[in-house]
């Protein structure tokens, strides 16, 4: 079921989420407890912190974040994981696509607490651009107080292939078809997590990407 701006804090107990954040201003705060966790938002003209934090050992949780951005306001994300149990694996995917916004912000932060073990976490953030009037900060930082742990972040700035472009116009796609078809992967992506019906999946598609 589609969640539109649910500011309530949420306890993954073998659960998954589908959240839909649009022109809100707020913190948001994600407990990971049990087993194969799944969390996916959509975020739309919004300023957020996100506030996940593990609530015991042997927990694993996948994340992934969709950030269309299509106006002229500012985007800030604010990400802020702390590991405080052995044997947990968080794993985290931000996307967002950039066609047209004065500034985007996407910070994260992962503490690591002492004394855990055999935990990980790993963080990508992809920023696509679809403009020249762009400007993004990307600010991650990881504290690692603990040993015999793994921790990894990237992030990725960089604009849609041309040569695949050219390729699709080729085959008579006008460049709007063909730009999506390079872009729809990752929509589709959060919609396979999540179960959503036809008539939310429309909706979704009509309201963040119909400019895409």
């Amino acid at each position: 079921m589609l969640m539109k701006n649910n500011f309530n804090d949420i306890i993954f107990d073998d659960s998954s989420f589908f959240e839909c954040f649009d022109g809100v201003d707020c913190d948001k705060n994600l407990f990971l407890k049990n087993w194969n966790n799944r969390y996916a938002a959509l975020v739309h003209e919004s300023k957020i912190k996100f506030n996940l934090e593990t609530m015991n050992d042997w927990s694993e949780s996948d994340i992934f974040f969709l950030i269309p951005i299509d106006s002229l306001k500012s985007t800030h994300i604010n990400l802020f994981l702390r590991v405080s149990h052995s044997s947990v694996n968080v794993n985290v995917h931000m996307v967002s696509f950039v066609r047209e916004c004065p500034e985007v912000v996407l910070n994260w932060s992962v503490i690591m607490s002492e004394g855990i073990q055999n935990s990980s976490v790993s963080l990508l953030e992809e920023s696509i651009i679809l403009s020249d009037k762009v400007k993004i900060k990307n600010l991650p930082l990881l504290d690692i107080c603990s040993k015999n742990i793994m921790a990894s972040h990237g992030a990725k700035i960089y604009r849609l292939d041309w040569d695949k472009l050219f390729y699709l116009e080729s085959k008579w796609l006008d460049p709007r078809k063909a730009k999506w078809i390079l872009l729809s992967s990752y929509v589709e992506k959060l919609f396979s997590w999540i179960k959503l019906d036809d008539r939310e999946k429309r909706q979704l598609y009509e309201e963040y990407f119909y400019f895409f």
